[in-house]
C-alpha cells in the first residue's frame, strides 16, 4: 500500500514539529526517608503513614534499612483517590573504612544488597547503579553524618544523581561544624566543577515521639507533578522537578531561557504594635551561582533574575522571616543545559501523565539545548536500519545506542531500544562536541499512545480508511480503520470507540519505521457519520484519546 510511505513521512513531520504544551500540574509535599519497626524506627508503617497524612503530607517514601516494606495494605487503608501515597523505598546500608555510605532507593522493583567498592565513591556508585538496576531510583543519604563524604565525592556522582542537601536527623552536621564545609557549599563546588546534582530535603524519621531519635516534619521535597502516583512523583524527583525546604514555602516556580521567577508567600507583621509597617512582606530570596556566590538578593515576590550567561548555573535559596529556607534545583545556563524532558513521541506536550510515559520500542523525544549544531532527519529508510549519529548527535538509553529519526539544537527523536530494561535508565544525548548529558527516565512495560495529524497527540488521529481507499474490498458494515500507534510492545491491544469496545481485527508492526505499530479496527456502521472518540488498551495500560472521522 503506497499511502503508507506518505503516512510515515507525516509521522516523521509530525514528530519533529510539535511544540510542546505547557503542563497543568500542581506541588506536592512529601518526604522520602522514613524508618518503622521494620528496621530501627520506634512505630508501625500503619503509624508512621499516618502521621504523615494527618500532618499535611501528600506523600511519603518508607526506607527501612535493607528492607522493602510493603506499601499496598497502607495505601488501601490511607490512600485513594489520589489522596494521599506511601511509595516504596529501601535504605541501602553500606560503609567504607568505618565510613557510612547510604543510598535509598525509592520504588524499586526489588530490594537490592549493599554493593561495598573499595573506596567511598565506588561503594556509592556500585549501590546507586544496582538500585538503577532493579527500576529505584537512587540517592545519596545525609552525606555529612559522621563526617563521611566530601565535595570530592559528590562531584564523582554522575549527572542528575540525588543527594541530601538537608537531612533533620540526628548529627547530620548539615551546616558543617566549623572544620569543614556545610552540605549546601559542597553542593556548590561539585556545581562548579560542572557536575549537576539535586537537593533533598528529608526528616530521616526513626520516631515520631522521641527527639533524640530524629522526629518527623523537619525537612521535605515539594514535588510538581501532574498526578499522585508513584511514577510521577519519582519521574519528577529524577529530572529535578521539586524544590527542598525545611519550612520556608515557594508558591511557584518558572525557568525560561531569559531567567528565573520565584513567588513566595506573604508575611504581616503585628500592625497594632507597629501600624505603619502594615504592608505585606515576603521572604529573603538569593541567586546564587558559581562558586556559591549571591548574584542577587531581594525580598520582592516574583523574586526575579534575568540570566547573563556567565553564571555556568543559577539556583535559589529562599528564607522566610523565621529563619526556615527552600532550595530550588540549579538551572546550568552552559553546553546541554538541565532543563530536559523526555516524552512519549506520540504525546509530546506534556499535558498529561502519559505524555512522560514510554515503555521499549517507544517513539519517544528528548527536548533542552546543546543536542546539535544543525537540524538533519533520517527520513524514511524502508529496508535499511535507522543510524544511531545524525550529523554527530548520538544517543544512548541504558547504555543501549538508539536509533535516530530528527536531531536539532533542541529536540532529538529517537526509538527507546527494544531490550531496554523497565525501571529508572538513563538516556544520554552526546552532541557533535562530545559534551554528553544525562536525563533518567522511567520506563515502563507498555506505555500506548495514538498518533495524531497536529503531532501533540490531541485532535484528529492519523488514521487509514481502507473503506474510503478501497471501497470495493471494503465497503459496508464494519468499516475498516488503521490507526498508528506507539509503545504497545506485545501486550494485548484493545480498542473502544464513543466508549463501545470494537473488535481489534489486527495488531502489525510498521515495515517502515520502528517503533510504529499499526492497529487495525472495525467500526460499526451505527458510529459516526460524525467523528468518534477512539481509545487504545495494551493490557492495563490506556492510551490518550483521539478522534477519527467516519
Amino acid at each position: 500500500m503506497r499511502a503508507f510511505s506518505g503516512l510515515v513521512c507525516l509521522l516523521l513531520m509530525a514528530l519533529a514539529a510539535a511544540p510542546p504544551v505547557a503542563a497543568r500540574q500542581r506541588w506536592y509535599r512529601g518526604n522520602t526517608h522514613a524508618h518503622t519497626t521494620n528496621s530501627d524506627g520506634d512505630s508501625t508503617p500503619f503509624a508512621v503513614a499516618q502521621w504523615y497524612k494527618l500532618s499535611g503530607y501528600d506523600f511519603v517514601c518508607i526506607t527501612d534499612h535493607d528492607r522493602l516494606t510493603g506499601v499496598a495494605d497502607l495505601n488501601a487503608a490511607l490512600g485513594g483517590g489520589g489522596r494521599f501515597l506511601v511509595i516504596a523505598g529501601a535504605e541501602i546500608t553500606d560503609s567504607f573504612g568505618g565510613l557510612p555510605v547510604h543510598v535509598n532507593s525509592l520504588n524499586p522493583r526489588r530490594l537490592t544488597p549493599h554493593m561495598s567498592g573499595g573506596s567511598v565513591v565506588e561503594t556509592m556508585l556500585r549501590n546507586m547503579s544496582a538500585v538503577r538496576a532493579a527500576g529505584g531510583l537512587p540517592y545519596v543519604a545525609h552525606p555529612s553524618w559522621r563526617n563521611a563524604m566530601t565535595a570530592e565525592h559528590l562531584k564523582a556522582l554522575p549527572d542528575y544523581s540525588l543527594f541530601e542537601l538537608f537531612n533533620s536527623g540526628v548529627a547530620a552536621y548539615n551546616y558543617g561544624d566549623g572544620t569543614r564545609p556545610s552540605v549546601e557549599q559542597m553542593w556548590d563546588q561539585a556545581l562548579s566543577a560542572g557536575r549537576l546534582l539535586y537537593g533533598v530535603a528529608a526528616d530521616d524519621m526513626h520516631s515520631l515521639t522521641d527527639p533524640a531519635r530524629a522526629l518527623p516534619g523537619g525537612g521535605w521535597v515539594m514535588v510538581r507533578a501532574a498526578a499522585l502516583t508513584p511514577a510521577e512523583i519519582v519521574g519528577a524527583l529524577a529530572r529535578g522537578d521539586f524544590y527542598a525546604t525545611n519550612g520556608a514555602v515557594i508558591l511557584d516556580l518558572r525557568v525560561t531561557n531569559a531567567g528565573m521567577s520565584v513567588v513566595t508567600e506573604e508575611f504581616f507583621p503585628d500592625c497594632e504594635e507597629t501600624p505603619g509597617l502594615c504592608a505585606p512582606q515576603y521572604s529573603t530570596v538569593e541567586f546564587v551561582g558559581r562558586g556559591g556566590r549571591v548574584l542577587k538578593t531581594t525580598n520582592d515576590s516574583p523574586a526575579e533574575y534575568r540570566f547573563a550567561g556567565d553564571e555556568l548555573y543559577v539556583r535559589a535559596r529562599v528564607t522566610d522571616p523565621f529563619g526556615r529556607t527552600a532550595w530550588t534545583q540549579p538551572v546550568f545556563l552552559s553546553g546541554p543545559t538541565a532543563a530536559q524532558t523526555v516524552l512519549n513521541g506520540a504525546i509530546p506536550n506534556r499535558a498529561t501523565a502519559r505524555s512522560r510515559a514510554v515503555a521499549p520500542d517507544t517513539i519517544a523525544v528528548v527536548l533542552g539545548s546543546g543536542f546539535a549544531t544543525v537540524t538533519a532527519e533520517a527520513g524514511p529508510r524502508p529496508g535499511r536500519p535507522f543510524p544511531v549519529e545524525l550529523n554527530g548527535t548520538r544517543v544512548s538509553v541504558a547504555g543501549r545506542p538508539a536509533p535516530l529519526f530528527f536531531a536539532s539544537p533542541t529536540q532529538v527523536n529517537f526509538l527507546v531500544p527494544p531490550d531496554t530494561p523497565e525501571g529508572v535508565s538513563d538516556v544520554v544525548v552526546t552532541n557533535p562536541q562530545g559534551l554528553a548529558t544525562s536525563v533518567p527516565l522511567l520506563v515502563q512495560p507498555v506505555a500506548p499512545a495514538l498518533f495524531t495529524q497536529d503531532g501533540t497527540g490531541l485532535g484528529e488521529a492519523v488514521a487509514y480508511k481502507m473503506f474510503r481507499e478501497m471501497p470495493t474490498l471494503f465497503a459496508g458494515d464494519p468499516r475498516r480503520v488503521i490507526v498508528f500507534a506507539t509503545g504497545v510492545g506485545r501486550a494485548n491491544v484493545t480498542a473502544t470507540a464513543d466508549g463501545q469496545s470494537v473488535p481489534v481485527e489486527a495488531v502489525v508492526a510498521s515495515p517502515a519505521l520502528p517503533g510504529l505499530t499499526q492497529i487495525h479496527l472495525a467500526l460499526p456502521a451505527h458510529l459516526g457519520p460524525g467523528p468518534v472518540t477512539v481509545v487504545i488498551r495494551a493490557g492495563a495500560a490506556e492510551s490518550n484519546s483521539v478522534t477519527v472521522r467516519l
